[in-house]
């Protein structure tokens, strides 16, 4: 999101945070995703070198099998993808802005992406062993249950549903709670809606009875978290993230561990289909 102007609001009644800039349409991503190195972005996925993508395949391991069959839906620029099949999977992707998916299918003709709603994929009942969803449901204002119920459809028995969404930390409830940000009290979806940062207590619920088992969640960025919400301390965060040698890499990872809880502005969940 870096080069847009953000504004967040609270959503009080459903307490979560509303993100104000760009409607996420097709368009929208297909712009924002023309200026990537894709081979670069999927080379750099692939190695799992940052937080997430090392949980994320680690967690993989954990719970699916080498071999599986796994869908990411809405799928972007296909990193995911082409990582999860050099991590032992057999991966497909789906994504609805047509531009980026021509790209993918025009220069990684091999990837098994197509041009899908998540809402209604195309794959017949019980096909995947799992399903990663990255960044997608929180950019749906009239709620996330068509992609979740078909997440449920093309899973088969005992599959895992992995979720990731920003997350409604206790620091951005805290700074909620002090009046920081505008209060929204409609129902109506307000102009230039991107995304919500979850509340993931309420979502969990809200997931386990469309009819999945909560496994477990790790959340992460709590240094971009601390960055993005506390002005004073981002110019020095940011030097300090920027540094390479072996004891800042060590401070960062402990920092990280210890205020994620407080800070972390990512959260990933796991789920398992159940009958």
């Amino acid at each position: 999101m870096e080069g847009y102007k953000i504004k967040k609001i609270y959503d009080k009644n459903n307490k979560r945070l509303i993100v104000i800039d760009q409607e996420a349409t097709s368009d929208f991503w297909d712009s924002w995703w023309k200026k990537e190195d894709f081979l670069k972005e999927y080379q750099h996925t692939a190695g799992a070198t940052n937080w997430f993508d090392k949980h994320l395949k680690m967690y993989l391991g954990n719970f699916v099998p080498a071999g599986a069959k796994i869908l990411d839906g809405g799928c972007g620029t296909g990193q995911y993808v082409y990582a999860l099949s050099k991590w032992g999977y057999d991966a497909y992707g789906v994504d609805f802005a047509q531009k980026t998916v021509d790209t993918i299918k025009k220069n990684f003709p091999d990837m098994k992406i197509s041009l899908q709603d998540v809402r209604n994929l195309d794959f017949t009942d019980n096909y995947f062993d799992a399903y990663y969803s990255g960044g997608v449901i929180e950019h749906f204002w009239e709620g996330y249950d068509e992609i979740i119920n078909e997440a449920y459809r093309v899973l088969k028995e005992n599959g895992y549903l992995f979720i990731s969404v920003p997350n409604f930390s206790p620091l951005l409830q805290f700074k909620a709670l002090l009046g920081t940000f505008e209060v929204y009290t409609g129902t109506e979806k307000p102009e230039g809606f991107y995304q919500f940062c979850i509340n993931h207590k309420k979502e969990i619920n809200h997931i386990k009875q469309l009819g999945f088992k909560f496994v477990l969640k790790k959340k992460s960025n709590a240094m971009r978290g601390l960055c993005n919400e506390i002005s004073t301390i981002a110019p020095i965060a940011k030097k300090f993230i920027g540094r390479k040698n072996f004891f800042t890499k060590c401070a960062k990872s402990i920092l990280n561990h210890t205020l994620t809880v407080v800070a972390g502005s990512g959260i990933m969940i796991v789920f398992k289909k159940t009958t």
